[in-house]
């Protein structure tokens, strides 16, 4: 079966070209298709060896994509121009041979005019050309091959009628050859003779040189053995090493988890410390009915005052020991996870990036049990100084009615004891009612909490400070999240909600307080507006 060669530019459609010599292969069996002549040996002529093989075959089918006409050199160049072109060697040849070119249209292009193509190869341009659509592949290939099919077999039978010619001429020079043949035969005997003793002279010095060339490769392989030995030993150790490096990693990250557990434990330790120091403080600040008489000297209520704020101190204190032990709780995880990953992991590389991480997680636990102790020995101080503050308000209050005695107030005189009922009833009924809006805070109801504060102190003469207002009742919580718990004041005001710090009995007093809360606002990075206004002057 004769063959068929397909001429295309790598630049312009290898893909189709591959495409199409599968289909043609499929199409032809026992066909020779011929592509990619441009790996020309070394030192042949290229114009002979295109010739060659462009003859060689019954078909060139010329592919013709795209940019096909437009690619160019490194020197900007069409390489249709140049004459050394090996696409255009390729069909020139094929048109001078008389072999049957067919150009095929693939990815939309057109078929070039006579005046886009250089003289040798304006014939192509009135060649008919086949159409090879992308969505209809499959059923133009059939359609090409059904028409190339008639051209393949006409060559076939030509070539068949050659091949009996030829036949007829071997057959007779054979039995020419035959006869003299058996004569040299007999000439031949003798000189075979001869050569088969040369030859057997010849096999034992090639014999000899065997010998000597095995004991040579034997020594190679010996010393090539013993380099190869000397290898795996090497490996062997590099091996025991990188086991021993991986062993030592896993330990350290074990030890680094370890530590930070012992560190998550400590803040633990001290958070449970401070909450201790908080509720003791709390517990300072529930003065006893009856405790405190009537009425209040400014030097009692500024020691009572100090109670409250010391044991809302010993409570914030308590708070961020609560969240230093989560933080040391969280780098503990960290540190187990990274253990984990370590005493799993086969790569060094890994390993290395996991005690990393279990050596920063321990540093990380060691500095939340740092900061835990630093706020136990907060909590610690603010409930000793509560205890300060309450035994100094104890003893200022002992001596109050005895002073009043000595002045000759008539309230004292006539009523002393009732007169300090009624007043100190009403200030721990106050206190009460806003431990009871607070504890609704605690439980995430700041707004309903807003009613309780507002039964509270409605008709009272307290000062407050404005930290915050919003109608928001996200933001509000969020807010409230970030204020002491302790002094804290929910309010509503025009349809949304004021949050406050602080009561105080005079505006002076508010004003006096507000530079310290803004200090102290910004340290907990909380929103504060700061300004002092009259509690009833913002109820509704």
């Amino acid at each position: 079966m004769g063959g068929i060669f397909i001429s295309y530019r790598r630049d312009d459609a290898a893909g189709w070209a591959g495409r199409l010599a599968t289909d043609l292969a499929a199409g032809f069996r026992g066909a020779n298709i011929f592509m990619d002549i441009d790996a020309i040996p070394p030192g042949v002529n290229f114009d002979e060896y295109i010739a060659q093989a462009v003859g060689s075959c019954d078909i060139l089918i010329a592919l013709i994509g795209p940019r096909w006409l437009t690619v160019t050199d490194k020197a900007g160049k069409r390489r249709l121009d140049d004459a050394d072109d090996f696409t255009r060697m390729e069909i020139v040849t094929a048109l001078k041979r008389n072999v049957r070119v067919i150009p095929a249209l693939v990815g939309g292009a057109q078929v070039p005019s006579a005046a886009e193509l250089p003289d040798d190869l304006k014939p192509l341009a009135r060649r008919q050309a086949f159409q090879l659509a992308d969505h209809r592949w499959s059923d133009d290939c059939k359609k090409l091959i059904a028409a190339l099919r008639p051209i393949i077999q006409t060559q076939n039978r030509t070539a068949y009628k050659v091949a009996l010619g030829v036949a007829f001429v071997l057959l007779l020079g054979i039995a020419v050859y035959g006869a003299k043949l058996w004569y040299d035969v007999r000439q031949a005997d003798k000189a075979r003779i001869a050569e088969e003793a040369w030859k057997a002279d010849e096999a034992r010095v090639l014999e000899e040189r065997r010998k000597q060339e095995e004991a040579r490769a034997k020594e190679r392989i010996t010393e090539q053995e013993r380099q190869e030995r000397e290898a795996q030993n090497k490996a062997a150790q590099e091996k025991a090493a990188d086991k021993q490096r991986m062993t030592e990693t896993r330990n350290k990250a074990q030890a680094a988890y370890s530590a930070a557990l012992g560190w998550q434990r400590r803040a633990e330790q001290y958070a449970r410390a401070v909450s201790g120091y908080a509720q003791e403080a709390q517990e300072t600040a529930r003065i006893p009915r009856g405790s405190i008489p009537t009425p209040l000297n400014p030097d009692v209520a500024s020691a009572l005052e100090a109670v409250r704020r010391y044991a809302t101190a010993a409570n914030e204190a308590s708070r961020r020991a609560e969240i230093q032990a989560k933080v040391a709780q969280e780098a503990a995880d960290s540190a187990r996870s990274a253990a984990n990953t370590t005493a799993k992991a086969t790569d060094p590389a890994a390993a290395a990036i996991a005690i990393g991480a279990a050596v920063a997680a321990e540093s990380q636990a060691k500095s939340a049990a740092s900061n835990a102790m630093k706020e136990a020995d907060a909590g610690k101080q603010a409930a000793a100084a509560a205890n300060r503050a309450r035994d100094h308000a104890l003893a200022v209050a002992k001596q109050t009615p005895r002073s009043a005695e000595r002045t000759g107030s008539r309230a004292a005189q006539t009523n002393p004891r009732g007169a300090e009922t009624q007043e100190t009833a009403a200030y721990y009924a106050l206190n009460e009612r806003l431990a009871a809006a607070r504890a609704v805070v605690r439980k995430g109801g700041p707004l309903p909490a807003s009613k309780i504060f507002v039964e509270a102190l409605r008709g009272s003469t307290y000062y407050t400070i404005v930290a915050r207002d919003s109608c928001d009742s996200q933001e509000i919580e969020q807010a409230i999240s970030s204020v002491p718990l302790g002094e804290l004041v929910v309010l509503p005001v025009a349809h949304c909600y004021r949050i406050a710090w602080g009561l105080y009995a005079t505006e002076s007093e508010a004003n006096a307080a507000r530079p310290l809360m803004a200090s102290r606002f910004k340290q907990l990075n909380a929103p504060y507006l700061g300004r002092v206004e009259q509690v009833t002057a913002t109820l509704p």
